[in-house]
């Protein structure tokens, strides 16, 4: 199998070099050229190859995805993030990154699928989710943290925790498959992979590779159970509600927009949400030796 590895070096706070990464895939019989992805035109440079393997955090990974002209490409996921999101809902263990590729050998196929925001501002594609409330605004207000590692697990989750104690509702209507939010809500999340944010399992049961959405929200009168559950997501479900949606429609009032782990500008006006057709093919590690 023909394979390229995509990396650029110092993304997502790791130090690893290319030439380790290339070292250590042929071990594992993984002979790969190496692409960067500091070249704009990366997505070219994989004509003829059958697998695609993406080093870096999720921001690295959902570049590729989103940037993938060829959904025939299977792709494989070295992570070197501090969430690992996309990874880890895909089945991805954490371990060892020389133990990842090992594995690679007897590796299962799983798949995701890309979705798109559509708005006035035009077509924004995403992989992990798109949300208002309480996660969008602590995004917002570590959006320019440098954070790597643990660091951004915990203190993501602690300035989570801060602005859930104060805030009110969202100020936003969801509409979806004919109906609407039931009720206000603190968070809302858009779920197409189980885990989001400063990896947190949010949605268990999404699967990204279903043609569907999950919209997670949680009512104002779970406040209280959700910042219980913020210190040990690990430890149960989270205190939320789901749908299964195939189609979202969202308009609100001043409330930053989180698209993945950025907010983005935004005037409020009407956004729609959908999942694109074609899935993309991911190998996912064996048992670990």
């Amino acid at each position: 199998m023909r394979a390229t590895l995509l990396h650029q070096p110092g993304t997502g706070g790791n130090d690893l070099s290319t030439e380790h990464l290339l070292e250590e895939l042929a071990k594992a019989g993984l002979a790969s050229d190496h692409h960067s992805l500091a070249d704009p035109d990366w997505c070219e440079t994989l004509g003829g190859t059958e697998l695609a393997i993406v080093a870096g955090g999720d921001g690295t990974v959902a570049r590729v995805l989103t940037g993938l002209k060829d959904r025939r490409v299977k792709l494989a996921i070295l992570p070197l993030g501090g969430a690992n999101n996309i990874a880890t809902s895909l089945g991805y263990p954490e371990a060892d990154l020389d133990r990842i590729i090992a594995a690679l050998e007897h590796a299962h196929e799983a798949q995701i699928r890309v979705c798109e925001a559509r708005g006035r501002w035009g077509i924004r594609r995403f992989v992990e989710a798109v949300g208002i409330g309480a996660l969008a605004r602590s995004t917002s207000a570590l959006q320019d943290e440098r954070l790597v590692g643990d660091d951004k697990r915990r203190i993501g989750r602690e300035a989570l925790a801060g602005v859930l104690r104060e805030m009110p509702p969202a100020r936003a209507a969801f509409h979806f498959d004919g109906e609407e939010l039931p009720e206000p809500a603190l968070l809302v999340e858009c779920m197409n992979t189980a885990m989001i944010g400063p990896n947190l399992p949010l949605g268990p049961d999404t699967s990204a590779g279903s043609d569907a959405l999950s919209l997670v929200w949680l009512p104002e009168r779970s406040r209280g159970a959700m910042l219980d559950w913020l210190q040990a997501p690990e430890s149960g479900p989270p205190p939320v509600e789901r749908r299964s949606v195939s189609r979202v429609a969202i308009d609100a009032h001043d409330e930053p927009l989180r698209i993945d782990d950025k907010t983005v500008e935004w005037d409020g006006s009407r956004i729609t949400l959908t999942v694109l057709d074609t899935p993309v093919t991911v190998l996912v590690p064996g048992a670990l030796r």
